[in-house]
């Protein structure tokens, strides 16, 4: 839609010739807005023509970095990078309405491939100013009423789950995944040389993001149903619930996700289905408590695998800064393969929310663990700490 803005020459010389005068009388100012009417009406003049604004656009980001000092039993190095759990990124978002029933959002959105600490260990250090990535284009139509379809790349229905019931606080810093370690090769104690398990060992199992198309229902007593299907036949189906009892949040979920073609969990062209979750809670007091489970089934030999995980978090305020939060979690990751390999780890993490900047400082100890019939393996430890700025 447009709207005109008429320029007439004959109303711009009537407005000149009023203010260049010395008083002007309110019986002057009644005519010539009765001439400029009687103008418009005519349809004389020129116009220029302007888009009436039906959207409303807003700018967003982060900017995250952290320095590592990293151990594998042989050797170790300090790393420079960026935070695969929470990359540098900033995002367009468009929102608007198409009726009082429907909202439209367009999301923009770009990832700084250099924070992907997986893509650095400690034998091959470079360094990579990194490339932008897209983390999502997409359009996003939400009904009050009906709920919310999603075309475009971006995360899948059940993408997070496997953190829906963590409220510590920490997950900038201490998750289920191996962001930490990246793909970090496991050293032979005996021989130095790497032992065939890498910290990809310690993977989350989470959706992921992609192009899909998606559905988000209503919320109906707390749940709320979530599906999307993607490339390769790839679906994913969830169930998420959130509630308040008395100060006492409860948060969890459930997903069943179908990958063809390996979808990054076995070799090869298998298929794998994922059961994927997490439940937790978080009391007035500011204790949480989260539990997180996974188990992929491939059609692959050999490339079954599950993951249990734990975690216990503390929350208060403690200065004028904002919240400090305090975590400790464990995890434990299986291959069901001829070797049996199984990854073990724990952490304890601190992130102090700096509320004047809207910004996050943060540091752990991690203890990543790997094991292998036959065969004696060092530890891989990684002491991190770094920054988040968000605007």
């Amino acid at each position: 839609m447009q709207f005109r803005v008429k320029l007439l020459s004959s109303t711009a010389l009537a407005a000149v010739a009023a203010l260049a005068a010395s008083s002007v009388s309110a019986q002057d100012i009644g005519a010539l807005e009765k001439r400029v009417q009687a103008l418009e009406k005519s349809g004389g003049g020129e116009y220029v023509a302007r888009s009436k604004k039906t959207m409303n656009l807003v700018l967003s980001g982060r900017s995250a970095h952290m320095v590592r000092l990293k151990d594998n039993g042989q050797t170790s190095a300090i790393i420079i990078s960026g935070n695969a759990e929470t990359e540098t990124m900033f995002a367009l978002v468009g929102t608007g309405k198409v009726s009082d029933d429907i909202d439209v959002k367009t999301t923009i959105e770009f990832g700084e491939t250099s924070s992907v600490t997986q893509l650095i260990d400690s034998n091959n250090l470079t360094d990579d100013q990194g490339t932008f990535n897209i983390r999502q284009l997409n359009i996003k139509l939400t009904s009050k009423t009906y709920g919310a379809f999603t075309i475009g790349d971006g995360s899948l229905a059940t993408d997070g789950y496997n953190g829906k019931g963590d409220m510590s606080g920490t997950r900038l810093v201490q998750t289920d995944g191996g962001a930490m370690i990246g793909a970090e090769p496991f050293k032979n104690s005996t021989t130095g040389a790497n032992s065939g398990i890498t910290g990809a060992i310690f993977a989350n199992h989470d959706a992921g993001r992609t192009d899909n198309v998606r559905y988000d229902s209503p919320r109906f007593a707390g749940f709320q149903a979530q599906a999307s299907f993607a490339n390769e036949d790839d679906h994913n189906v969830g169930l998420n619930y959130g509630a308040d009892f008395g100060g006492v949040k409860v948060q969890g979920a459930i997903a069943y996700d179908v990958r063809h073609n390996g979808g990054g969990l076995a070799a090869g062209n298998a298929d794998a289905n994922t059961i994927n979750g997490s439940i937790g809670m978080l009391l007035p007091m500011g204790l949480s408590a989260a539990v997180a489970f996974s188990d992929v089934d491939a059609d692959a030999v050999n490339a079954d695998r599950d993951k249990i995980y734990v975690k216990v978090g503390y929350m208060f305020t403690g200065s004028e800064l904002g919240t400090t939060m305090i975590a400790v979690d464990w995890s434990r990751n299986q291959i069901d393969n001829l070797t049996n390999d199984e990854g073990e780890r724990f952490s304890l993490g601190v992130v102090q929310n700096v509320e004047p900047l809207g910004a996050e400082i943060y540091a752990a100890y991690h203890n990543f663990a790997a094991d292998r019939t036959g065969i004696s393996i060092d530890d891989i430890t990684v002491v991190t700490a770094g920054m988040r700025f968000k605007f």
